[in-house]
């Protein structure tokens, strides 16, 4: 990381640190302690009948089924957030339980705290370079052939054209002529 990104890493764990030490006197942190109190006014005007043990019907502009054991609605916000939705705030208001024991733990002041409890230091030395030293040096690898057969050896195919030596009529030696070209009258 540049020098830059780590100051500013340390300044906003700092901050963080401060804010949740100070600011949060609630369970939750601010802004699911919003959201939470949101969803529960929203669901207030709703109808909820309990058709089997620890399982709700939820009548909003939609029906949802809330299952309190498996935390878990028809609408799969719960599911995918850990955040109870509205229907299952207003489920879990309709059985006078801690809606707070519902809620993942990693939305509480007490988890956030946690996270920024650790401190990061700067780092010493950034502006002196470091000083060369010759046994540092990077040792090249000694390059060595691809595996598989080299492209020479290789079996030429039936469409390849085969060049094969010509032989001189005139010399009567192998080469690259032929008896029009050849250098011998």
């Amino acid at each position: 990381m540049d020098l830059l990104d780590v100051l500013k890493v340390m300044q906003m764990n700092s901050k963080r640190r401060v804010e949740g030490l100070e600011n949060f006197n609630s369970r939750l942190t601010l802004v699911y302690e919003d959201l939470l109190n949101e969803n529960i006014n929203s669901g207030r005007t709703w109808t909820v009948v309990e058709y089997m043990e620890r399982l709700y019907e939820v009548r909003s502009p939609r029906t949802h089924s809330v299952d309190m054991l498996e935390r878990a609605c028809t609408c799969h916000r719960w599911q995918v957030n850990g955040f109870p939705c509205a229907h299952a705030c207003a489920a879990i208001q309709s059985t006078r339980e801690d809606i707070y024991s519902f809620v993942e733990t990693y939305f509480t002041t007490e988890w956030y705290n946690r996270t920024f409890q650790d401190i990061i230091f700067p780092i010493h030395n950034y502006d002196k370079p470091q000083p060369y030293d010759p046994s540092d040096r990077i040792i090249v690898p000694i390059p060595m052939p691809p595996p598989g057969r080299r492209r020479e050896q290789r079996f030429k195919t039936a469409w390849e054209k085969q060049k094969r030596p010509m032989m001189c009529i005139n010399c009567f030696t192998l080469g690259h002529h032929n008896r029009a070209t050849c250098p011998m009258p």
